[in-house]
């Protein structure tokens, strides 16, 4: 992958100009769209240098103690619960959210599920990845979970 920051000018954009020629509106690829924003996101999160952590403001520790830097409004996106927690509780929020009886496996497929277009759930993650979206109701992940547990008893029934 590129370490480039994409620009959503790089999609196919439909301009129109109003009736009067006043202004002009830009329709991007939706899709494309989301896609380069959640791409651009995603290397900001997992970049190392200060400059850019300094932009993820929530660091998610498993019991393990490894910190994962999140950016707030990805997490709220995926959990209203993470989101009610963050606001209900914001002038007490100190940039961390410790993660109740989980290593860092599932804080790490909640990364993967929060700003990639792609998930990898092993036989190893599975039991932490479904605890994490149990205790933040993130019913995608949770089902995509069941459907791995399904997949792995179905090879072990075999």
């Amino acid at each position: 992958m590129e370490d480039r920051q994409f620009s959503i000018l790089e999609t196919s954009v439909l301009e129109v100009a109003s009736s009067d020629n006043d202004s002009v509106t830009y329709t991007f690829d939706h899709e494309l769209h989301a896609k380069i924003l959640l791409e651009n996101l995603n290397k900001m999160q997992k970049h190392k240098s200060k400059k850019e952590h300094f932009l993820t403001n929530v660091e998610v520790y498993g019991l393990d103690g490894v910190a994962i830097p999140f950016h707030a409004v990805v997490l709220a996106a995926c959990s209203t619960t993470i989101k009610d927690s963050l606001t209900n509780n914001f002038a007490d929020f100190n940039g961390e959210l410790v993660v109740p009886y989980m290593a860092s496996a599932g804080v790490s497929v909640l990364r993967d599920f929060a700003y990639g277009d792609n998930v990898t759930i092993t036989h190893s993650s599975v039991g932490e990845a479904v605890k994490i979206a149990k205790l933040y109701n993130i019913d995608d992940l949770q089902s995509l979970c069941e459907v791995r547990t399904n997949m792995f008893n179905g090879l072990l029934d075999n």
